[in-house]
């Protein structure tokens, strides 16, 4: 009181606002500042509710709106509103801010999180936050190999990995990631002709899913997977959790949820919207999609870009498009990874990993692979 006092004084606003005997007053009217945290948690909460009630106006606006705009897209819009006001994110520009952050990003061992194979991260420097990276195959070629193990290593590496499945279930997932970690026959499991020594295998492997359930693993096998409802549950978990991937497996079995004229503007819809995701909670987002039949036409039946099917906006959308290719034949053992875009380095390079489709898994073809943190073991 006194303090303040003598620099109203000093100003010539002392009188103006009631004298030394109103700041006397106003120190015993006031609490200790020891409770400042819970005061400062009270207005924090206001704060919220005053964001939500003009949230829910514009939502109502929205809703009685010219009629023309799609059910879907007002869905998906409230939600975000909502997600806004709850999480108190703001569109102000600050380029000095924005500026600190790049040269603060600079620090980090890596551009982002590492994947599980060596010679694939060399090349692509691991996922990174806000990119969307295409994963094309045709059938049996090991897609849902790749997502589920770049899952579980993200996992491992306690960040949350979200695996949206429409191709399997999740009982048919688990036994994946069962047989993965575990290194137990894949054929045993589908025929469950299980012999002792997979049954302590499959103990020792379901001891370590389980540390990953639910704060580390979410899995989702809705049978009508949209990008609305991808886009709902990730805002959910990204509140809940430090998000570090998400995996669709696999984009031409989703559907858009809206009309559309034709099939390929129903897939570029759902491309932008998964990388519009990927931008929005700064997550990399793996989109694993099936290739067309051109391929088995060539004389190397090698994918290019151009067999990504039913849209050219995969291409354009993704920041990594990763083409997966094996021959039996010539190399039994192997998987190709080749790359025909980089966005944020070389494109048209192709590496090659281990193939343990056995085990339900693509490992490096150094040593076998297995999710961060555990011990590399006999298979």
């Amino acid at each position: 009181a006194i303090t303040v006092a003598d620099h109203l004084e000093r100003t010539g606003n002392l009188g103006r606002i009631g004298g030394q005997a109103y700041l006397h007053q106003l120190v015993t009217a006031t609490p200790t500042a020891a409770n400042a945290g819970h005061y400062a948690d009270i207005v924090a909460e206001r704060a919220t509710l005053r964001r939500l009630a003009a949230a829910g106006t514009r939502i109502v606006q929205m809703a009685h709106g010219d009629g023309d705009s799609d059910v879907g897209d007002l869905i998906d819009a409230a939600r975000a509103e909502v997600d806004a006001a709850a999480t108190g994110r703001t569109t102000q520009v600050d380029p000095e801010g924005d500026l600190e952050a790049a040269l603060s990003a600079l620090e980090d061992d890596t551009a982002g999180l590492p994947t599980p194979w060596a010679e694939l991260n060399r090349i692509i420097a691991g996922w990174r936050p806000g990119d969307l990276y295409i994963v094309g195959a045709r059938p049996g070629t090991g897609k849902s190999l790749i997502g589920v193990g770049a899952a579980l290593d993200v996992a491992y590496r306690h960040k949350h990995a979200a695996v949206f499945s429409l191709e399997m279930s999740k009982v048919e997932l688990y036994h994946r990631m069962l047989s993965a970690i575990g290194s137990i026959s894949a054929t045993h499991v589908l025929r469950r002709e299980l012999t002792d020594d997979d049954w302590g295998r499959i103990a020792t492997a379901s001891t370590r899913i389980r540390e990953l359930v639910p704060d580390l693993l979410t899995v989702d096998d809705t049978a009508e997977i949209t990008p609305a409802h991808i886009r709902s549950v990730c805002r959910t978990l990204s509140r809940r959790h430090d998000l570090g991937l998400v995996v669709v497996d696999y984009l031409q079995l989703m559907s858009s949820g809206r009309k559309s004229e034709s099939r390929q503007q129903e897939v570029t819809a759902m491309s932008r919207a998964l990388k519009l995701l990927a931008k929005e909670l700064q997550v990399p987002v793996l989109v694993l999609s099936q290739l067309n039949r051109s391929s088995e036409h060539r004389t190397d039946r090698r994918p290019t870009m151009a067999d990504l099917r039913e849209s050219g906006s995969l291409e354009q959308d993704a920041s990594v498009v990763l083409l997966l290719h094996r021959d039996p034949e010539a190399a039994p053992d192997e998987l190709e990874v080749h790359i025909p875009k980089h966005r944020h380095g070389v494109s048209n390079v192709t590496v090659r990993l281990g193939w343990e489709a056995h085990y339900s898994r693509v490992g490096d073809l150094r040593s076998p692979w297995v999710p961060s943190g555990f011990e590399r073991g006999a298979s």
